[in-house]
């Protein structure tokens, strides 16, 4: 996670920038996430590459995370924001299989729904390469899972 805060009106321009600096194979997010309201400002500011995930590849992307955290693979700095999304994130069923819920966590899970994504993009390199459009071409050119995440579980 590079930058957090309050609101999405500064996302767009800042998520533009960072993709001109890093250049990433792609910026993916939560289709079901209110960060989708946002997709057609972050192609108007300049970001090319998006992958929306779907339900399942959410549900996939939240346990990868939970497995590597439990194996030792992943850790964290011990980030202010992140530590308060895992402690205030609850989960929600999908069919055989849970995923992060915003409504009814009692913080922010942004920073920890981020994680979860950058793992997966990570992990899969190009997540559902159907989700994928660049502006180019439109153009033409379980509660008791997250002590575990902290260690405290």
């Amino acid at each position: 996670m590079l930058e957090h805060g309050p609101g999405t009106g500064w996302v767009a321009e800042r998520a533009a920038e960072l993709f001109a600096e890093y250049r990433p194979r792609q910026v993916i997010f939560d289709a079901r996430s209110p960060a989708s309201s946002l997709e057609t400002d972050l192609v108007e500011a300049g970001v090319r590459r998006i992958v929306k995930t779907t339900a399942s590849e959410m549900a996939t992307a939240c346990q990868a995370l939970l497995s590597a955290v439990n194996e030792g693979k992943v850790t964290h700095r011990g980030s202010a924001e992140l530590i308060a999304a895992i402690d205030g994130a609850r989960t929600r069923p999908l069919t055989d299989s849970w995923a992060w819920r915003r409504r009814g966590s009692s913080s922010d899970i942004t920073p920890l729904v981020a994680v979860t994504l950058a793992h997966q993009a990570v992990r899969q390199p190009l997540l559902n390469p159907l989700h994928v459009f660049t502006l180019g071409e439109l153009e033409g050119d379980d509660d008791d899972l997250l002590g575990e995440l902290l260690g405290d579980g």
